[in-house]
This record gives C-alpha cells, structure tokens and sequence, in this order.
C-alpha cells in the first residue's frame, strides 16, 4: 500500500433543514499522507508532523440541528506506513472540564459518552466496512458492517443498525452489525488544554483492502458531544 486516498461516504443521513443539504453535499475527500516515523502513541497529537497534514473537519450535525455546523471543531488527520494506519483526532471543546466520560470497557456504548467513530469502506463499495471508536479514556469500541447500503445514502449507520447503541450483533433492514469483531489495533486517549485527543494504530493486516497505490476508500467521520446530545460527522 503506497497511498490512501478516503472520500467521505453519507450513511444513513437525512437532508438538513437547517443548513446544509446532507444528502446532495458534494462529498468531502481527505488524504491520507505516508510518515516517516511513527507517532509516539501516547494520546496527544503533538507531533510536528501532524500538523502538516491537512485534516478532516467542518463537521455537520446530525442532531440536534441537522445540516448546521457543529457547535465544536474536530480535526482527524490520517498517516501510514508500511504496516499500519494512522488517525490523529483532536476534538476541540470550550469547556474540557465539562467532557463527559460514562464508558470505560471495551466495545461499550458511544453513544453514553463523548466520543468518535471512524467506518472504513475499505473496498469503496457502499456495502461493507469497518468501525473503530474510542472516547476521552481510549477505550477501544470496533465492529463490522455488512448488507449495507441497500437503501438510501449508502452504507448503513451502526447507529441506526444497533451498533453503537449496544446490545451487541444485532440484524435489521438492509444492514447487519456484528459487535463481536474485534480486530488487533490499539488507541490512547487524554483530556487536554484544548479539549480532548486521541491517536490510533491500526495494522494494515487487520484490514482488507485490494492492493496496489492511490486506491479510494469510504469514510465516515462521527463525533458524539454528550453534554449537548450532539452527534457530527464529516
């Protein structure tokens, strides 16, 4: 794998009343850069070569306020290697000490607590991914996603499949969620100054992808700001 290219994938969306039209946005594209070393994965995203990587950002609310800008900025910047990808995730907040933390055990609920998914459409097919999630703690939340994007908007929502609600697998509609996979990846977490931070490895060979250079996969970015009953995404 010499490159990673990842467009944005609507999943399961609405149009917004409020602001943007979710459904009909053109979708965003991030790329994924290749690094030179790896990051010290100590939960803080301070490496200078981070910040030469331009993120994903301008997230949009799925709720409260459908299709306006969420209240707060989030960044996720993607690097790789030979061996493993790379997510470097800053969930900016005004008020850190008013994050919320309710889960500390593995593949609990995220929608009980702050914070972000990633789904990888590794194959770009609109039918098939992968999630990590994690919170302010680091812990580690992954699954799988099969049988989606039967209906509209493409890739089925864990959310709305029983993922991230909990409950564990759960079948429905066109989209099938299995909460019992768990991959070989590993995240660290903290609270900081400027909100909260996280940063993720995770080795290719825990993923399928086709191989080759500058391939396109599916992303989904959500966050989840629990005090506001906010979820974002991008």
């Amino acid at each position: 794998m010499t490159a990673f290219l990842a467009t944005s994938t609507v999943i399961g969306k609405t149009p917004g009343h409020n602001g943007i039209e979710i459904d009909t946005r053109e979708r965003p594209r991030v790329r994924a850069y290749r690094l030179a070393a790896p990051p010290n994965l100590d939960g803080l995203v301070n490496e200078p070569f981070w910040a030469d990587i331009e993120p994903a950002t301008n997230f949009i609310q799925q709720q409260p306020n459908e299709g306006l800008p969420a209240t707060e900025q989030t960044e996720v910047r993607i690097g790789f290697d030979d061996d493993n990808l790379y997510f470097g995730i800053i969930c900016f907040d005004s008020h850190p000490e008013n994050i919320v933390v309710t889960q500390n055990r593995r593949d609990a609920s995220l929608t009980d607590t702050d914070s972000i998914e990633i789904q990888l459409d590794t194959f770009n097919d609109k039918q098939n991914s992968v999630i990590f999630g994690t919170s302010p703690t680091g812990i580690e939340f992954d699954g799988q996603v099969s049988k989606a994007g039967q209906g509209r908007g493409g890739v089925g929502s864990p959310a709305r499949a029983g993922g991230t609600g909990g409950g564990g697998a759960q079948r429905g509609g066109s989209a099938a969620f299995n909460l019992n996979w768990d991959a070989v990846w590993w995240v660290r977490a903290q609270i900081t100054q400027r909100g909260w931070e996280a940063e993720i490895k995770i080795p290719l060979r825990s993923l399928r992808f086709r191989p080759g250079s500058d391939q396109a996969c599916g992303l989904n970015l959500r966050r989840n700001l629990l005090r506001r009953n906010e979820q974002s995404f991008s």
